[in-house]
This record gives structure tokens, sequence and C-alpha cells, in this order.
């Protein structure tokens, strides 16, 4: 199955901040069929999550039904925007900022060559 055809984003864990939500944006973007994405326990903040919920909120990511955002650096007024906001553009959308039970983080392939370590 091609990363075009997942319905899961599983992004925890991985240290990403908001310059990387461009990526996750442009890929919701083009890959219109994802059902849930996982942004637990990151570095992403009040800009970032605008820019997502933005994004969400003019229709990218028409399938997507469950956001997962605990564990993040945004304030209250960001907050609002998810829980009062976005759930009013997106009632069938769930908002989730509770850390909760995380997986292992995504595996990375290993390097084919471990050259560069040394």
């Amino acid at each position: 199955m091609s990363l075009r055809e997942e319905t899961k984003l599983p992004l925890h864990s991985i240290g990403m901040g908001d310059g990387d939500l461009a990526m996750v944006i442009d890929h919701l973007l083009r890959c219109p069929g994802v059902e849930e994405l996982d942004l637990r326990s990151n570095r992403l903040g009040d800009a970032g999550i605008q820019q997502l919920v933005a994004s969400i909120g003019a229709g990218n990511a028409p399938k997507l039904t469950k956001l997962l955002l605990g564990g993040n650096n945004f304030g209250s007024a960001t907050t609002i925007m998810l829980e009062d906001g976005l759930k009013y553009i997106r009632p069938n959308l769930k908002v989730d900022l509770e850390l909760g039970d995380l997986p292992p983080p995504p595996a990375m392939p290993e390097p084919k060559s471990k050259q560069f370590l040394h």
C-alpha cells in the first residue's frame, strides 16, 4: 500500500515543529483519503496548529474523522479554535487534545550504510 492510500498518518513523537506542518498539509491536499492524523507529543505551537486548522476548515482532508494533538505547545486561543471553531465547521471530526496512551513512534528505516556514523 502506498502512502497515498494510507488512511492513518501516525506522526506522533517525532519532534515535529510548526515549520514541518507544511509537508503534512501538502500531503492532506494530495491524499484526501486520510481519516486519522496523529500529531501527539511533538513541538507544535499556535502558528502551526492554526495553519492546520485553516487547511482542514477550508475543506482539505474531507475524510478526516480523528485529529490527535495532545502533548503539544499551543495556547488557550488555539484550543478554543480547535474545540469550538473546527468542530463547528467539521462536526464529524473528533479533535482529541489528550495525550493518551501513545503507541511506539513510527519506525524509521535502517540506513543501508552506517559510514555516515563515523
